[in-house]
């Protein structure tokens, strides 16, 4: 046995909070329970996982096939991902920005998406603000989009390194 504590499942309003953070921006909410040895659920587990789905289909006419209302993106570049990261499966701490970017905004009841370098080169327009947390090895194309953002009256928000010279210089930053 990998874990010697016993389970601690979460109660159906925990799983019902964590569901309607996710669908209110956007998300889809997958809940799973792990089956017993003979592939059956406990009855407790049925019972959660059948309250919960009840909550999610109440706001379904809301939530399904909706799109987000842009007004911040946060940056998850690939090409950051692939040069940091240690791993497919093992991200380790190469999301940490991104996650503390996007907790951070949460906290300050901002929107956001987190978008793709293709999101991004397509329609930073569609944005008021961008958020580049912490990537590096970005392509000349997404610094671009970057420049091409700001000189639109975009707002841009940098943090951490920069590794890039046309980032660097759109940030004030000279050497």
């Amino acid at each position: 046995q990998w874990n010697q504590n016993p389970p601690r499942p979460k109660l159906p309003v925990q799983l019902m909070q964590e569901a309607a953070v996710v669908i209110a921006n956007g998300g889809r909410f997958f809940l799973w329970n792990n089956p017993r040895e003979d592939g059956s659920l406990s009855s407790s587990a049925a019972e959660t996982i059948a309250k919960v789905g009840d909550f999610l289909r109440r706001r379904q006419n809301w939530t399904h096939r909706t799109r987000s209302v842009p007004d911040i993106a946060i940056l998850h570049s690939k090409s950051h991902f692939y040069s940091r990261g240690s791993g497919l499966f093992d991200y380790g701490p190469v999301l940490d920005p991104i996650r503390g970017a996007h907790a951070a905004l949460t906290e300050l009841h901002a929107h956001t998406d987190i978008i793709t370098e293709e999101t991004l080169v397509a329609n930073a327009g569609r944005y008021h603000t961008v958020v580049v947390p912490e990537q590096i090895n970005l392509p000349d194309n997404v610094i671009s989009s970057l420049v091409k953002f700001v000189e639109n009256g975009g707002q841009l928000l940098v943090t951490g390194p920069v590794t890039n010279a046309g980032l660097a210089k759109l940030c004030g930053i000279y050497t």
